[in-house]
């Protein structure tokens, strides 16, 4: 993942490190805001550097049933800090309250602090290490909306988030830097599996005017050029994603194609994460696509996007994590002539 996988808010679930921990507790236990820590938390990114910014906080909420208790089982086993963020069920999800949460510091020297503290103010986890990306991102603790706050707003401006509270399994509640501007926003997300159905509902709220929005969806233009029909080419770009920086490959085609599909892939997704990937073509075209995984059990939906009459040449990928935390991606690409690709791009793979 950007770099190495790294299991925080900015860097938030690294579900591969780590040893194992025991089975989760019950879901009754303390439950507190993420202001109620702030000044904790700033205390320890203090001593830990005085020149230190938080660029994150974050915490996770899970109700253990038959549809969620293997996967966060095998997520705590997994990573220390998973393990620390989930000590037990919540009774209630979506209220912006949890029994731990994580907060992630920068220094202008590119290392950062993670930590995760329980409601009493203990550390329960503490991981440091090098940071590749912008040091300049905003400071987040200057919030004047808290968690709780903007999970009310959240429930009162968005009836399926409302509805969401009372039958939820899974709940990610993020601040972090705002798509646009320097601004800095709560992410409130929940999930639950209906009859096998997956019910989701995520929110947006500005963390000082309260401002509600739900999460949108990124579109995409279409390149221009004259088709023929030569042999089927596929490929793959993959790499890591580290927050204020951007993943720049290229790759190149052979000749001009009538169709060439797209499939933008997160295949480790980290709770809270929104990736923006832009793919500019030879005759400068772009074709934008978004990839959002908000939710630590439940998959990362793939996103797919169609082109036409693309030329030949050297396209140009670039691929932002433009909130939340580290991540993977992964763009497989398929031009539509017959052959025998197993790329999942392909039509003949596609449902």
């Amino acid at each position: 993942m950007r770099g190495a996988v790294v299991v925080s808010i900015l860097l938030l679930a690294s579900l591969l490190a780590g040893c194992g921990e025991p089975s989760l507790t019950s879901n009754a236990g303390e439950t507190v805001p993420a202001g109620a820590l702030l000044q904790k938390a700033l205390n320890n990114g203090q001593g830990w550097d005085e020149r230190a910014r938080l660029v994150a906080i974050g915490a996770l909420e899970v109700v253990p049933n038959g549809n969620t208790t293997a996967a966060i089982e095998k997520a705590r086993a997994a990573s220390k800090q998973y393990a620390a963020l989930v000590p037990g069920g919540d009774q209630t999800l979506g209220d912006g309250k949890a029994r731990a949460w994580a907060f992630d510091f920068v220094s202008p020297s590119k290392q950062r602090l993670s930590i995760v503290l329980a409601p009493s103010g203990e550390v329960t986890y503490r991981e440091e290490g090098a940071y590749s990306g912008s040091t300049s991102l905003p400071d987040v603790g200057n919030f004047t909306v808290d968690s709780d706050q903007a999970a009310s707003l959240a429930a009162l401006k968005e009836p399926s988030f409302a509805k969401l509270q009372t039958i939820a399994e899974q709940g990610t509640i993020v601040l972090t830097r705002a798509d646009t501007g320097n601004r800095t926003e709560w992410i409130v997300a929940l999930s639950a599996v209906q009859q096998g159905v997956t019910q989701s509902s995520i929110v947006r709220v500005d963390a000082r005017s309260g401002a509600v929005h739900l999460q949108g969806t990124a579109g995409n233009t279409t390149a221009k050029a004259k088709p023929v029909l030569p042999p089927q080419e596929a490929g793959q770009v993959a790499g890591s994603l580290a927050m204020g920086a951007t993943n720049t490959q290229t790759f190149k085609l052979a000749k001009a194609h009538g169709n060439l599909s797209l499939l933008l892939e997160l295949p480790n997704p980290q709770p809270a994460s929104q990736v923006r990937l832009t793919l500019t073509t030879p005759d400068g075209e772009t074709i934008t696509m978004s990839a959002n995984a908000f939710l630590p059990v439940v998959p990362s939906q793939p996103t797919s996007t169609r082109a036409q009459n693309v030329p030949s040449g050297e396209y140009r990928v670039d691929t932002t994590l433009q909130s939340g935390l580290s991540q993977e991606f992964r763009l497989s690409y398929c031009t539509h002539e017959v052959g025998p690709s197993d790329n999942p791009a392909c039509p003949a793979n596609q449902a």
